[in-house]
């Protein structure tokens, strides 16, 4: 009787409900003030939210980024969809503080979902740079990594410190890592299948079909292959990339070319190319996709709509763009 008597009692639920949300206490701790089992303050805080005498809410920027969460996932398909939220960065984000919590946000993701049984690839490039530099060194996994591209760890991302992913790596998974350092693009067929019979490349493409997670970023086709950088050895050259202008190229994905449609570019570039290949890639249980920046709203779009992601991890300005129908010029 004592019980029911107090569950009456809108003033003891006020009491319960200030000690619980303002006080911080504890159910066992309130139970213990109001000399009744922690069952009964479960049942009165109960009370109180489907009487909204409390209302419990997020706060409307905050809200807005888990909505567009569910937009995205709705819309493309996704297993799950985090976005760096704008809220976090005020009135006027900086881009390398966008760009640097996508890369922590897909970091811990990664590192919350990984077994000892998974084998991890990664497509190279400087969002999954990014991404390695926030490994937590003191979450350890014997996880294998594969790296799904040649080129090596930072030979495709010339203005940064080569060693430093390899290190990361090293600190964050315990496992072994399988690195391919040729160079990724190749001015003849017969040339990929010399590099490929090397034994790094061939523990690489042998692995490919064992891979259980992989991590991406997406490049925009425009920004990434000007024509400053087109005298590289793992950037195209400028033939290939006019043929690439041609089919109407938006994305790189894998050092795979993309239209805006999701689908592959049709040249002998991609029969050239020391990476996975897409049918491969799409046969991978958990594929993550991070990308930040509005400038690769096409390029991402296009990945999205082919299917190659179940996660995708990006700021919310990139994100809105997404949600949005795509631009017409």
């Amino acid at each position: 009787m004592h019980r029911e008597a107090m569950q009456k009692s809108k003033w003891k639920i006020l009491e319960v409900v200030e000690l619980y949300y303002i006080k911080q206490r504890t159910p066992k701790e309130i139970a213990e003030i109001m000399n009744v089992s922690p069952t009964t303050i479960s049942r009165i805080l109960s009370y109180a939210k489907s009487e909204n005498i409390v209302r419990t809410y997020i706060e409307h920027p905050f809200m807005r980024s888990l909505q567009l969460a569910q937009t995205l996932k709705e819309k493309y398909r996704l297993e799950k969809c985090i976005i760096s939220s704008a809220a976090f960065f005020g009135s006027n984000p900086e881009e390398k503080a966008i760009n640097n919590d996508v890369a922590l946000e897909s970091a811990r993701y990664l590192q919350s979902i990984l077994t000892m049984t998974d084998i991890v690839g990664f497509g190279w490039g400087n969002t999954t740079y990014q991404i390695v530099y926030r490994l937590n060194p003191c979450v350890h996994r014997a996880t294998q990594f594969v790296l799904m591209n040649g080129g090596g760890l930072g030979q495709t991302l010339p203005n940064l410190r080569k060693n430093l992913p390899l290190e990361r790596m090293h600190m964050s998974f315990k496992g072994s890592l399988h690195v391919m350092r040729d160079k990724v693009l190749y001015e003849t067929e017969e040339a990929l299948i010399q590099a490929l019979q090397k034994s790094e490349n061939k523990r690489c493409f042998a692995l490919f079909p064992k891979i259980t997670v992989s991590i991406c970023g997406v490049g925009s086709f425009i920004e990434d292959y000007s024509a400053e950088f087109t005298n590289k050895d793992f950037f195209p050259k400028a033939d290939d990339l006019q043929k690439l202008i041609e089919k109407g190229t938006c994305a790189n994905f894998l050092f795979r070319f993309f239209d805006s449609n999701g689908k592959e570019v049709d040249t002998d570039l991609k029969r050239r190319t020391l990476a996975i290949s897409i049918d491969q890639y799409k046969q991978i249980p958990h594929k993550i996709i991070a990308a930040s920046g509005i400038h690769k709203a096409d390029a991402v779009r296009a990945v999205l709509n082919s299917g190659y992601a179940d996660v995708l991890i990006v700021d919310e300005f990139l994100g809105e763009k997404l949600a949005a129908p795509p631009d017409r010029a």
